[in-house]
């Protein structure tokens, strides 16, 4: 009985080790980063841990990262270091720090010109620590990846900087996930960056210079130097979630959530409102990530304090341009986890492999006349709950009417491809409007977007008699129009000059043509249109 009992407990330890030995993130858990002070620079560095916690708060396991090869700052100044990101393909976390401690105990980590280190974790839990000689002496705050082909990713590191250094501030690199390699470093921006984050399709960071600004780096995702344009400013931004090009939150470490909405796709933001965690003394937030979950605006966020915080969740179910505060109505904040001791949270994102939805955001659109008709195509960078589109045009650029309807891909992560092409445009500016329709009913328009449709021959009917020829016309629209017969040298015969109303206009030309070839030309206010014809 012994000897079984025995047999029994190996047995069952064997599958426990092995259990923790395969062990896997979840998919839609979350995981926080947790700082552990070093004990010989308590304020200065911390070893850090990714625990992984259910959107309730509760914890699932934690893995350690590194052992003497990577960490993050503690003393105030490095305190918006330690961002955590989920590549835009949902593969991997990624995240940036250092991968030496200071010299002593009165030395911040952010001095020290070793080289920095970057952590790559995908499903499995296992942390691959990459050093990497960018940021010596600076901060090095936050990193994003996105897929570029198999195994190989392109990867921002954002830091701080000075000067012209060229190793330092916002920088792109090629990561390898089968070695587990970066190459080629390039400085895309002279920008001091906080957090760095990809959405539809499009690179953003926060500055945390004063006032610390929301930037547009480039258009997309450059691999070269790029400008950044400021598009909302706070007192101390670090991390950002956008869902779609309409709505924009930013973690900000002293004010609490700012939220921000686009009525132009994203160029311009107007602000309405802010809340903080609800936490006496803990008020402001630092890290944050989220999704629309049952179709709500979901935010799960780390407050500020490096030590003793909390991870939060936030529910906004206002509209978009509804100003928000702690106390408006559909708007919950509720503490999820918080830690004691010595220990805090820096970073959160969602595990690997998690669905994170966002709104339908229109990632690219073109128009363009063709001979076959008005073609139109787009493409979108993620989708929830989408049944379709609706495909509106209007001559007037006011009332628009519905011409078409092209079935969408319900929910996705990935770029989606549209396209319909109006065979029935008619000559001059057509105006078109996408209206995307929720399956619940609830629907958003894109445009107006305006394409020019030349005239064709059966728009225009031209008759030659003894004394004059005679012009029929359909106009899209008014126009003050230059109707003209030329002989085939250009040479112009006779002419008037007439206002088109739209729809179907007569003009006459008075002039007498011997028999041969000539050619008619309408020219105008969104016209442009000529005709050989042959008077007998």
């Amino acid at each position: 009985m012994i000897h079984f009992m025995k047999k029994l407990l190996l047995l069952l330890s064997g599958i426990t080790s092995s259990g923790m030995l395969y062990a896997q993130f979840a998919p839609d858990n979350l995981v926080a980063v947790k700082n552990t002070p070093t004990a010989i620079t308590t304020n200065r560095a911390a070893t850090i841990s990714l625990v992984e916690l259910t959107t309730a708060g509760a914890a699932v396991s934690e893995t350690t990262v590194g052992s003497n090869n990577f960490y993050v700052g503690m003393a105030s100044s490095t305190n918006n270091n330690g961002n955590l990101t989920l590549s835009t393909d949902n593969k991997y976390l990624t995240m940036y720090g250092y991968s030496a401690l200071p010299s002593s105990s009165s030395t911040n980590v952010q001095s020290t010109t070793d080289p920095r280190a970057v952590m790559v974790v995908g499903a499995d839990q296992t942390p691959h620590i990459i050093t990497i000689g960018l940021h010596s002496g600076t901060q090095a705050r936050s990193a994003v990846a996105y897929p570029i082909s198999v195994n190989s990713y392109g990867i921002y590191l954002g830091g701080g900087g000075s000067g012209g250094d060229a190793n330092s501030y916002l920088q792109y690199a090629i990561l390898n996930t089968s070695d587990y390699t970066l190459a080629n470093p390039t400085q895309i921006a002279a920008n001091n960056t906080a957090g760095v984050k990809i959405f539809n399709g499009q690179l953003y960071n926060t500055s945390p210079a004063s006032p610390g600004t929301l930037n547009k780096i480039g258009d997309g995702l450059p691999t070269t130097t790029a400008t950044p344009t400021g598009l909302v400013s706070s007192t101390t931004p670090v991390d950002f979630v956008m869902f779609g090009n309409s709505l924009l939150y930013v973690a900000d470490e002293t004010t609490g959530i700012l939220k921000f909405y686009s009525n132009d796709g994203g160029t311009t933001w107007s602000a309405a409102g802010s809340v903080n965690s609800g936490i006496t003394g803990d008020e402001g937030i630092r890290f944050m990530t989220g999704r629309l979950e049952d179709g709500k605006v979901t935010l799960y966020a780390v407050t500020a304090l490096s030590q003793k915080n909390s991870v939060v969740k936030i529910v906004d179910e206002t509209s978009s341009a509804t100003t928000i505060s702690n106390g408006t109505s559909g708007v919950t904040i509720s503490t999820l986890n918080t830690l004691t001791g010595n220990n805090g949270y820096r970073g959160i994102a969602f595990t690997p492999n998690s669905t994170v939805t966002l709104p339908v955001s229109l990632a690219s659109f073109s128009i363009k006349a063709e001979s076959k008709g008005v073609v139109l195509k787009w493409s979108t960078a993620s989708e929830q709950n989408n049944s379709h589109f609706d495909v509106l045009r209007s001559t007037d650029g006011v009332t628009f009417t519905k011409i078409g309807e092209v079935a969408a891909s319900s929910s996705a992560t990935a770029v989606k491809y549209y396209s319909f092409t109006d065979i029935s445009a008619q000559a001059g500016v057509n105006y078109y409007q996408l209206k995307q329709v929720d399956y619940n009913g609830d629907a958003k328009l894109y445009g107006p977007y305006a394409a020019n449709v030349a005239l064709t021959a059966n728009d225009v009917k031209i008759h030659a008699t003894d004394n004059a020829v005679e012009v029929l016309v359909s106009a899209i629209s008014n126009s003050k129009t230059q109707v003209s017969v030329m002989d085939l040298t250009g040479k112009k015969l006779a002419g008037v000059n007439q206002v088109l109303n739209q729809g179907s206009n007569k003009v006459q030309i008075p002039v007498s043509l011997n028999t041969g070839v000539y050619v008619v030309e309408l020219k105008g206010q969104g016209i442009s249109y000529s005709q050989k014809i042959i008077k007998n």
